[in-house]
């Protein structure tokens, strides 16, 4: 990679080429780029010398894009969109005709409940310009504490990071701890199970590393019902719950909300309470945060 010619690179020139791909006419892009021709020559011929790329050849006479200028079309075109639309999007805040608030949402995504709230917010706040990003929810607890997420829903599990991080917590849906297991299980064909029933299966769980309050959580229910868990596999975020799930390697404990799919049967654990929660920084002075906060 040339970094030097790269960092080089002018505004303009990326500009006249992509003109020039487009009209497939150095002199029509000339008139569009309000230039001389020669100028659109000696800018593309400085391109080829400074990229180390062959950008256009002769065919019949015309300018036609090599292989390797194609490319950098499709990829130059995207960058100048989102170039042009982050100067949309920062006159936007400096206005305040939206504000960008960005929420983590984890497996909550595929709740209906969920999306149902996220929709009607949508309607009743327009201005609000709302950024969904998706990953383990101990991650986007993570990334709220760094200041890349505005809000983020997680597990009511994740609660004692959230303090150690000094955030701010609201319930958004109280519900109970349930174990999962697929229909075709041979435990999910009794009616009525304990968390001591399955002290002989498989557990998929978070790895201490990756959430070390999931498996505080683990081993104190395992503990109160008279087991030590057994480990199938560990995984990393909510959706390889669900892929480990629907594979067989074991069962998932989790909050009764997470895994709500056609073809997986959950046990509620009676007397227990995990729920959604929003967490956010209170010294986070967005101020469509707050907006949010005062709406749901």
């Amino acid at each position: 990679m040339r970094y030097i010619e790269c960092r080089n690179l002018r505004m303009n020139q990326i500009q006249i080429f992509l003109c020039a791909a487009e009209c497939g006419n150095f002199t029509a892009a000339a008139e569009q780029m309000h230039v001389t021709q020669p100028m659109v020559s000696k800018t593309i011929r400085t391109l080829e010398q400074e990229l180390g790329i062959l950008l256009f050849r002769k065919s019949h006479g015309k300018p036609c894009l090599t292989p390797a200028g194609r490319e950098l079309r499709i990829y130059w075109n995207n960058m100048m969109e989102l170039f042009e639309m982050s100067i949309s999007n920062a006159h936007a805040v400096q206005e305040a005709r939206q504000v960008p608030l960005r929420i983590g949402l984890g497996m909550s995504c595929d709740r209906p409940d969920i999306r149902s709230q996220l929709e009607v917010l949508g309607q009743k706040v327009p201005s609000l310009n709302l950024i969904y990003e998706c990953g383990s929810m101990a991650g986007l607890l993570e990334r709220v504490a760094q200041a890349h997420l505005d809000l983020t829903l997680c597990s009511g599990h994740l609660l004692p990071s959230a303090q150690r991080h000094r955030l701010r917590s609201r319930l958004l849906v109280d519900t109970p701890l349930a174990v999962f297991l697929p229909e075709s299980h041979p435990l999910a064909a009794r009616p009525h199970l304990t968390f001591a029933d399955f002290s002989g299966e498989p557990f998929i769980a978070y790895s201490p590393e990756a959430d070390p309050d999931y498996w505080e959580l683990l081993n104190t229910l395992a503990a109160e019902a008279g087991f030590c868990p057994k480990i199938g596999c560990y995984v990393k975020d909510e959706l390889s719950f669900r892929i480990n799930l629907e594979q067989g390697r074991g069962v998932v404990l989790a909050d009764r909300g997470t895994l709500a799919v056609p073809g997986i049967r959950q046990v509620v654990l009676e007397g227990t309470s995990c729920g959604l929660y929003l967490v956010w920084d209170g010294e986070n002075e967005n101020p469509a945060l707050e907006q949010l906060l005062k709406i749901l």
